[in-house]
Protein backbone atom coordinates (compact mmCIF):
# COMPACT_ATOMS: atom_id res chain seq x y z
CA UNK A 1 0.00 0.00 0.00
CA UNK A 2 1.32 3.42 -0.98
CA UNK A 3 1.49 6.06 1.78
CA UNK A 4 1.68 9.84 1.36
CA UNK A 5 3.39 11.57 4.29
CA UNK A 6 3.60 15.30 5.01
CA UNK A 7 6.84 16.04 6.87
CA UNK A 8 9.98 18.16 7.03
CA UNK A 9 12.04 17.96 3.85
CA UNK A 10 15.06 15.77 4.72
CA UNK A 11 18.48 16.82 3.49
CA UNK A 12 18.58 13.73 1.30
CA UNK A 13 15.64 15.19 -0.67
CA UNK A 14 16.94 18.76 -1.13
CA UNK A 15 17.98 18.09 -4.74
CA UNK A 16 14.57 16.57 -5.49
CA UNK A 17 12.88 19.64 -3.98
CA UNK A 18 14.92 21.95 -6.20
CA UNK A 19 14.10 19.81 -9.23
CA UNK A 20 10.36 20.08 -8.50
CA UNK A 21 10.59 23.86 -8.16
CA UNK A 22 12.67 24.32 -11.30
CA UNK A 23 10.57 22.01 -13.48
CA UNK A 24 7.05 22.85 -12.37
CA UNK A 25 6.78 25.87 -10.06
CA UNK A 26 7.62 28.57 -12.57
CA UNK A 27 5.00 27.31 -15.03
CA UNK A 28 2.36 27.07 -12.29
CA UNK A 29 3.12 30.44 -10.67
CA UNK A 30 3.48 32.78 -13.66
CA UNK A 31 5.24 35.58 -11.76
CA UNK A 32 8.26 33.41 -11.15
CA UNK A 33 9.86 32.77 -14.52
CA UNK A 34 13.32 33.50 -13.15
CA UNK A 35 14.17 32.63 -9.56
CA UNK A 36 17.46 32.23 -7.77
CA UNK A 37 18.35 28.57 -7.29
CA UNK A 38 20.92 29.55 -4.67
CA UNK A 39 18.19 31.25 -2.64
CA UNK A 40 16.04 28.11 -2.74
CA UNK A 41 19.00 26.06 -1.55
CA UNK A 42 19.55 28.44 1.37
CA UNK A 43 15.85 28.25 2.28
CA UNK A 44 15.94 24.44 2.35
CA UNK A 45 18.95 24.51 4.66
CA UNK A 46 16.87 26.35 7.28
CA UNK A 47 15.01 23.04 7.81
CA UNK A 48 11.62 24.73 8.01
CA UNK A 49 10.27 23.58 4.64
CA UNK A 50 7.70 20.81 4.36
CA UNK A 51 7.20 18.22 1.66
CA UNK A 52 5.08 15.25 0.73
CA UNK A 53 6.85 11.90 0.48
CA UNK A 54 5.33 9.02 -1.45
CA UNK A 55 6.27 5.87 0.48
CA UNK A 56 6.07 2.71 -1.65
CA UNK A 57 5.51 -0.81 -0.22
CA UNK A 58 9.19 -1.60 -0.78
CA UNK A 59 10.17 1.38 1.42
CA UNK A 60 11.44 3.59 -1.39
CA UNK A 61 10.52 7.27 -1.18
CA UNK A 62 9.71 9.94 -3.75
CA UNK A 63 9.24 13.63 -3.04
CA UNK A 64 6.05 14.65 -4.84
CA UNK A 65 5.41 18.07 -3.28
CA UNK A 66 7.26 20.84 -1.46
CA UNK A 67 6.54 24.13 0.30
CA UNK A 68 9.68 26.23 0.79
CA UNK A 69 9.45 28.11 4.11
CA UNK A 70 11.60 30.65 5.91
CA UNK A 71 11.36 33.25 8.67
CA UNK A 72 10.87 36.82 7.46
CA UNK A 73 12.41 39.63 9.53
CA UNK A 74 12.74 43.35 8.72
CA UNK A 75 16.43 42.86 7.92
CA UNK A 76 16.01 40.06 5.39
CA UNK A 77 13.44 41.81 3.22
CA UNK A 78 14.86 42.19 -0.28
CA UNK A 79 13.14 44.93 -2.33
CA UNK A 80 13.36 44.19 -6.03
CA UNK A 81 11.87 45.50 -9.23
CA UNK A 82 8.33 44.42 -8.40
CA UNK A 83 5.73 46.43 -10.30
CA UNK A 84 4.34 49.33 -8.20
CA UNK A 85 0.78 47.97 -8.22
CA UNK A 86 2.02 44.62 -6.92
CA UNK A 87 4.38 46.06 -4.33
CA UNK A 88 1.36 46.87 -2.15
CA UNK A 89 0.84 43.11 -1.84
CA UNK A 90 4.45 41.98 -1.62
CA UNK A 91 5.48 44.66 0.82
CA UNK A 92 2.40 44.64 3.03
CA UNK A 93 3.68 45.53 6.51
CA UNK A 94 2.94 42.39 8.51
CA UNK A 95 5.29 43.54 11.28
CA UNK A 96 3.48 46.70 12.35
CA UNK A 97 0.00 45.47 11.42
CA UNK A 98 0.24 42.44 13.70
CA UNK A 99 2.88 43.74 16.13
CA UNK A 100 5.37 40.96 15.44
CA UNK A 101 9.13 41.00 14.89
CA UNK A 102 9.13 38.04 12.52
CA UNK A 103 6.78 35.66 10.76
CA UNK A 104 6.81 32.46 8.72
CA UNK A 105 6.48 32.90 4.97
CA UNK A 106 7.00 30.93 1.78
CA UNK A 107 8.99 31.10 -1.42
CA UNK A 108 6.77 28.66 -3.27
CA UNK A 109 4.56 25.61 -3.02
CA UNK A 110 4.28 22.97 -5.73
CA UNK A 111 2.91 19.47 -6.22
CA UNK A 112 4.12 17.24 -9.07
CA UNK A 113 1.41 17.21 -11.81
CA UNK A 114 1.06 13.42 -11.55
CA UNK A 115 -0.02 13.71 -7.90
CA UNK A 116 -2.45 16.60 -7.94
CA UNK A 117 -6.04 16.06 -6.83
CA UNK A 118 -4.98 14.37 -3.58
CA UNK A 119 -5.13 17.57 -1.46
CA UNK A 120 -1.36 17.43 -0.98
CA UNK A 121 -0.97 21.20 -1.42
CA UNK A 122 -3.73 21.88 1.09
CA UNK A 123 -2.17 19.50 3.63
CA UNK A 124 1.25 21.14 3.24
CA UNK A 125 -0.33 24.53 3.91
CA UNK A 126 -2.14 23.16 6.95
CA UNK A 127 1.23 21.99 8.28
CA UNK A 128 2.13 25.66 8.80
CA UNK A 129 0.28 25.64 12.12
CA UNK A 130 2.37 22.79 13.52
CA UNK A 131 5.56 24.48 12.32
CA UNK A 132 4.57 27.83 13.82
CA UNK A 133 3.66 26.27 17.15
CA UNK A 134 6.85 24.19 17.23
CA UNK A 135 9.00 27.28 16.65
CA UNK A 136 6.79 29.72 18.62
CA UNK A 137 5.94 31.85 15.56
CA UNK A 138 2.69 33.80 15.91
CA UNK A 139 2.01 34.63 12.28
CA UNK A 140 2.41 33.05 8.85
CA UNK A 141 1.75 35.18 5.78
CA UNK A 142 2.17 34.41 2.08
CA UNK A 143 1.40 35.77 -1.36
CA UNK A 144 -0.74 33.57 -3.64
CA UNK A 145 -0.62 34.61 -7.29
CA UNK A 146 -2.66 31.99 -9.16
CA UNK A 147 -6.27 30.79 -9.13
CA UNK A 148 -5.26 27.31 -7.95
CA UNK A 149 -3.04 28.52 -5.11
CA UNK A 150 -5.74 30.90 -3.86
CA UNK A 151 -8.32 28.10 -3.83
CA UNK A 152 -5.98 25.79 -1.93
CA UNK A 153 -5.11 28.57 0.54
CA UNK A 154 -8.80 29.22 1.22
CA UNK A 155 -9.41 25.53 1.91
CA UNK A 156 -6.38 25.36 4.20
CA UNK A 157 -7.72 28.15 6.39
CA UNK A 158 -5.98 31.18 4.88
CA UNK A 159 -9.27 33.07 4.73
CA UNK A 160 -7.98 36.39 6.02
CA UNK A 161 -6.85 38.52 3.04
CA UNK A 162 -4.67 41.51 3.93
CA UNK A 163 -4.23 42.68 0.35
CA UNK A 164 -5.63 41.75 -3.05
CA UNK A 165 -4.74 43.04 -6.51
CA UNK A 166 -6.91 42.28 -9.53
CA UNK A 167 -4.93 41.06 -12.52
CA UNK A 168 -7.55 42.68 -14.79
CA UNK A 169 -6.88 46.08 -13.22
CA UNK A 170 -3.15 45.45 -13.35
CA UNK A 171 -3.26 44.61 -17.08
CA UNK A 172 -5.28 47.75 -17.86
CA UNK A 173 -2.91 49.98 -15.89
CA UNK A 174 0.33 48.27 -16.93
CA UNK A 175 -0.10 46.96 -20.51
CA UNK A 176 3.66 46.84 -21.10
CA UNK A 177 4.43 44.91 -17.92
CA UNK A 178 6.11 41.49 -18.11
CA UNK A 179 3.11 40.29 -16.08
CA UNK A 180 0.47 41.68 -18.44
CA UNK A 181 -0.22 38.31 -20.09
CA UNK A 182 -1.16 36.58 -16.83
CA UNK A 183 -4.76 35.32 -17.09
CA UNK A 184 -5.44 34.55 -13.43
CA UNK A 185 -8.00 36.58 -11.48
CA UNK A 186 -6.03 38.09 -8.61
CA UNK A 187 -2.96 38.03 -6.42
CA UNK A 188 -3.51 38.01 -2.67
CA UNK A 189 -1.58 38.31 0.57
CA UNK A 190 -3.17 35.92 3.09
CA UNK A 191 -2.45 35.30 6.76
CA UNK A 192 -2.94 32.91 9.67
CA UNK A 193 -2.36 34.00 13.27
CA UNK A 194 -1.90 31.70 16.26
CA UNK A 195 -1.99 32.16 20.02
CA UNK A 196 1.51 31.45 21.32
CA UNK A 197 2.29 31.66 25.06
CA UNK A 198 4.07 34.96 25.68
CA UNK A 199 7.01 33.29 27.44
CA UNK A 200 7.59 31.05 24.40
CA UNK A 201 7.94 33.92 21.93
CA UNK A 202 11.58 34.38 20.98
CA UNK A 203 13.37 37.70 20.62
CA UNK A 204 14.35 38.96 17.18
CA UNK A 205 18.03 38.49 18.07
CA UNK A 206 17.36 34.85 18.99
CA UNK A 207 15.54 34.31 15.69
CA UNK A 208 18.45 35.77 13.73
CA UNK A 209 20.91 33.50 15.50
CA UNK A 210 18.72 30.47 14.82
CA UNK A 211 17.86 31.00 11.16
CA UNK A 212 20.41 33.35 9.62
CA UNK A 213 24.14 32.92 9.14
CA UNK A 214 26.66 35.66 8.51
Amino acid sequence: MVEYRIQDVPESKFKDALKLMLEFYNTQEPMNEVLDKLWWESVLKLNLSVGCLKIRPDGSEELVGVNLLYVQTPNNECPDETEPDLAVVFYFDVFSTYNVDYYLTSDGIIVHPDYRGRKIGEKMLRAREAICRKHSIEVTSSVFSSISSNIIAERAGFKHVDRSVSWDDFRRNNPESVFADIKDSCITCRLLKFKIPHNDIKSLSDIRRMYFSE
